[in-house]
C-alpha cells in the first residue's frame, strides 16, 4: 500500500489504540424508534464503486455526495478500502475506522458490526446495504460519523445519528481525507462558457 502521509492509507497497525464508539439509539426526530442489530456479511462484498451509494432516510447526502465524488478518482476505491477494516476483537466482530475532526486529526473508532434497523428489524434508515452485492461499509463510515457533533469535534460520549443529519460537502471532505477544504464561489453561474 501506498502511503502519502496524510492520508495514512494503510492503518492495520493501530487496530489496538482504536476507540470505542457505541452510537445512541437517536435518530433525527422525523425517523421511528430504532435498534442497533448485529449483522453477517462482509464489510466489502466488492471493490467500492459510487452505485454502492444510495441514501435513505437519514439527511447526509451531503456525506455521501462526497463519497460518492471521491469514488470517481482513479484511487478513490483504495481510499475508501484503506479507511476501514473488519477484525476479531477479544472474540466480537468489529470494525475499525480511520475517520479526521475539524482539526484534520485522525482518529480511530470501533465499533460493533451492527447497523440501525427498526424495531421490526428493517434497515432502511442509514445508507442501503447489500451483504452479497455491496457489503456494509457506507454503513459503517456513517456510523462512524456519529462519534463527531455538529462542528466536527470528536465526542465519543455524545455519539447518535442526529449529529450527521444536515452539513457540506466541506464538513464530509475534511472527515473522510483530512485535508483543508476551500470553498470557491461560482461567479455567474448562468454565463456560457
Amino acid at each position: 500500500m501506498a502511503h502519502d502521509g496524510k492520508l495514512d492509507l494503510d492503518f492495520r497497525n493501530v487496530t489496538l489504540t482504536a476507540l470505542d464508539l457505541n452510537p445512541a439509539n437517536k435518530v433525527p426526530s422525523k425517523l421511528a424508534f430504532v435498534k442497533l442489530a448485529p449483522v453477517q456479511g462482509s464489510l466489502f462484498a466488492k471493490t467500492p464503486h459510487m452505485d454502492d451509494i444510495s441514501q435513505q432516510q437519514i439527511g447526509d447526502c451531503w456525506f455521501l455526495g462526497t463519497l460518492v465524488a471521491i469514488l470517481k478518482l482513479e484511487i478513490g476505491p483504495d481510499i475508501i478500502e484503506n479507511m476501514m477494516i473488519e477484525t476479531t476483537d477479544q472474540n466480537e466482530r468489529v470494525v475499525i475506522v480511520r475517520l479526521y475532526d475539524s482539526s484534520l486529526n485522525r482518529h480511530y473508532l470501533r465499533m460493533q458490526k451492527s447497523i440501525v434497523t427498526s424495531r421490526l428489524g428493517n434497515s432502511e434508515y442509514h445508507a442501503r446495504v447489500d451483504p452479497n452485492t455491496i457489503g456494509y461499509w457506507p454503513t459503517f463510515l456513517e456510523k462512524e460519523l456519529t462519534a463527531f457533533d455538529k462542528n466536527g469535534n470528536l465526542d465519543v460520549a455524545g455519539a447518535n445519528y442526529e449529529r450527521i443529519d444536515g452539513s457540506t460537502p466541506q464538513r464530509a471532505f475534511q472527515h473522510l481525507l483530512g485535508v483543508p477544504v476551500t470553498e470557491l464561489p461560482i461567479v455567474n453561474p448562468t454565463a456560457e462558457f
